[in-house]
């Protein structure tokens, strides 16, 4: 839509918000009032100026203080509100950008007028009107009537005109024959843009207005269509004319058939007016250079930009102190900045607790552990106590203490000096025991009780004079005597029997002694295989159960001297022969030569043996020899060599009977003669 909202008027944007308190005072019923100061340049003394400004009402609207249809907002020449300002509304409202039209009634020349915003009054009906703001209304024909009624149908009617200044179209005006509804069209003559189209209603032969929904500005110089419309049936005033209205110019008739309300109109008649369409019009006091306005003051406390430096309530805020248990004293620690007291804030910081509202500054100090007063004291000017935690009731107390106003009650003493609080046998005053406890809690455990007991390394019923402990019942490892004379040997104790083994030979003679400590050469009778037996002390190899040997010694103790022994190895002894029953046993010698005692009985026969020998298997090459010592009762000795020990088996043989008598055997064949 071109050139509509055009001003010559200088434009200057507020965005500094508005709130009761950076005035006096303003009108009963509205909460917030805020000074424009308005200067003259032009040096004239003006009357009844309509000001232009720009307000950024979006603010005031987000903040809750001002209506979104901008109904409660109302100036005035004074702070009271007693002479109020005409004032209309023109376009933006509840956003960055309101145009708003003031009427002011005097401008001093060259000086700074003040006039006062109001809002804030969500019961005010909305007072915005061009009536009375503005100079007017006029009509745009000067309600002009000549002519005749006739007409075409589906037809526009109208004029072309210019505007000798910028002015404010308010309502669309018709006067025609048949009194019928009938569009009433603006047309942009350059553009031949539709800027305006409204419907008005209205009896035959008369002017008749009907406001538009949007006004719309004129601009100095633009070329407009004013056009009325007939349908079918309608008629028209027509006559030769020109009449236009003073801040008009009239150029010609512009006229269209066979057309609608929304057809350009092309045709021209020149001096002609037809139809009658008609509007109303309202001019303003123009000068140069225009008065500036600021709305721009110190900074209050409303949650807006007074100063306009771009920051809210800056050094102005005032902190608040949340009451969270209702008893008139704040938080310290929970605060919040606003304009004015919040719900559930107060204006001191002075409790100490929040959550009790039985405690603030000048309650009585009671003997709880609290500081009631909020004086930073807690329990001041009581009378107090030292009570020490009794948890076994023995009247005896342990721990640091606790200082109380008031008697804690079971489970405190005011006596200390208990050293286990579990356990009421034991505090201070009482019978030490032996029982590995202080029982008396004088810092001592079992003192003048205990039992010193001695250390038996060697488990051998006796103690270790030299390694003693103490304790209330006897310790593992030791005993209550201290006769050991030796910890590290079981044998050595008191009254040990000691047996003599001089040549340690595992055999003793008898002889013992009885002391502690081991004699040299006695052992006890668990480290001998006998007590008794030895018959030769002084040499090891003469014992008990000691092999015989040809020394003209009883080496094996039984009362007997080089007394025969059994054959052993390599030799065996063994029967040949049915009947020998014979034996053999060997013999001491001189000269530790080899003898043997043989004996059997029964004869051999050519073809059987009857004898005893005494053998070893050979293999291989080896040589034997045999000495006859002594015979007796006629019998054969001698060396024989055989297959085996069977009777008959083949063999070879020597005897002898001595007295120079000797014989040699042979068999070949087993069981053969020989």
């Amino acid at each position: 839509m071109k050139n509509q909202l055009l001003s010559p008027f200088f434009l200057v944007l507020i965005s500094c918000c508005l709130l009761a308190g950076g005035v006096e005072a303003q009108p009963l019923g509205w909460q917030y009032a805020k000074n424009i100061e308005i200067t003259e340049n032009s040096g004239a003394t003006l009357t009844n100026y309509q000001l232009r400004i720009t307000l950024n009402t979006q603010v005031y609207v987000n903040a809750g203080q001002m209506l979104a249809s901008g109904d409660d907002i109302r100036f005035g020449a004074d702070i009271n509100g007693v002479t109020q300002l005409s004032y209309w509304i023109e376009s933006g409202m509840n956003t960055a950008s309101t145009v708003i039209w003031v009427k002011v009634p005097s401008l001093p020349a060259n000086a700074t007028t003040t006039i006062y915003l109001f809002y804030g009054n969500n019961a005010a009906g909305g007072a915005s009107s061009i009536d009375g703001t503005f100079i007017g209304p006029h009509s745009s024909t000067d309600s002009v009537a000549s002519g005749g009624a006739g007409g075409v149908g589906n037809s526009q009617r109208g004029f072309r005109f210019s505007v000798t200044e910028d002015i404010l179209v308010k309502s669309f005006g018709k006067r025609e024959p048949t009194g019928t509804t009938r569009y009433v069209t603006m047309f942009d003559y350059n553009s031949q843009a539709i800027l305006r189209q409204h419907q008005v209603s209205g009896p035959a032969g008369q002017y008749y207005y009907s406001d538009l929904s949007q006004p719309i500005w004129l601009t100095q110089g633009a070329q407009y269509l004013l056009e009325l419309f007939q349908a079918s049936g309608d008629g028209y005033y027509f006559g030769t004319s020109s009449q236009i209205g003073q801040h008009l110019v009239y150029y010609d008739m512009r006229y269209c058939n066979s057309c609608n309300q929304n057809t350009f109109p092309t045709n021209v008649l020149s001096n002609y007016q037809y139809g009658y369409p008609d509007f109303h019009y309202y001019t303003k006091l123009t000068v140069t250079p225009e008065p500036t306005y600021s709305t721009c003051s110190a900074e209050i406390c409303n949650g807006i930009d007074d100063n306009c430096n771009g920051m809210i309530d800056e050094g102005v805020l005032i902190t608040y102190y949340l009451d969270m248990d209702g008893d008139g004293y704040g938080n310290p620690s929970n605060t919040t900045q606003a304009c004015s007291l919040p719900m559930g804030y107060v204006t001191n910081n002075q409790d100490c607790n929040d959550n009790n509202a039985a405690i603030k500054p000048g309650a009585a100090e009671i003997c709880d552990g609290v500081d009631n007063n909020c004086n930073g004291s807690t329990d001041e000017g009581l009378t107090f106590v030292t009570y020490y935690t009794d948890g076994d009731g023995d009247g005896y107390g342990t721990g640091a203490g606790q200082s109380l106003c008031a008697d804690p009650g079971t489970g405190y003493s005011t006596q200390a000096g208990d050293c286990n609080d579990n356990n009421a046998a034991i505090k201070p005053g009482v019978a030490e025991t032996c029982d590995g406890i202080d029982n008396n809690c004088n810092g001592s455990t079992d003192e003048g009780v205990l039992i010193t007991y001695y250390r038996d390394m060697d488990g051998d019923g006796f103690g270790n004079p030299s390694n003693t402990t103490q304790a209330c019942s006897l310790p593992t490892g030791y005993v209550i005597n201290n006769q050991d004379c030796n910890d590290n040997n079981p044998l050595e104790k008191p009254g040990q029997t000691w047996y003599a083994d001089l040549d340690n030979d595992g055999y003793g003679t008898g002889a013992t002694l009885t002391q502690c400590l081991r004699p040299v050469g006695y052992k006890v009778a668990v480290e001998l295989a006998s007590t008794t037996g030895d018959c030769n002390d002084n040499n090891a190899a003469i014992k008990p159960g000691a092999a015989e040997i040809c020394d003209g010694l009883d080496n094996n103790c039984n009362g007997q001297t080089d007394e025969p022994i059994a054959v052993g190895s390599p030799w065996s002894s063994a029967n040949v022969g049915s009947g020998a029953n014979g034996g053999a046993s060997l013999a001491c010698s001189p000269g530790n030569m080899t003898t043997f005692n043989v004996s059997a009985q029964g004869y051999s026969t050519p073809t059987g043996d009857v004898t005893h020998i005494v053998y070893q298997q050979i293999c291989g090459n080896t040589s034997i020899t045999v000495r006859v010592a002594a015979l007796s009762s006629g019998g054969w000795a001698g060396i024989t060599m055989r297959e085996s020990l069977a009777g008959g088996s083949r063999m070879v043989a020597l005897k002898t009977q001595l007295a120079n008598t000797g014989i040699r055997e042979a068999r070949s064949a087993t069981n053969g003669p020989k």
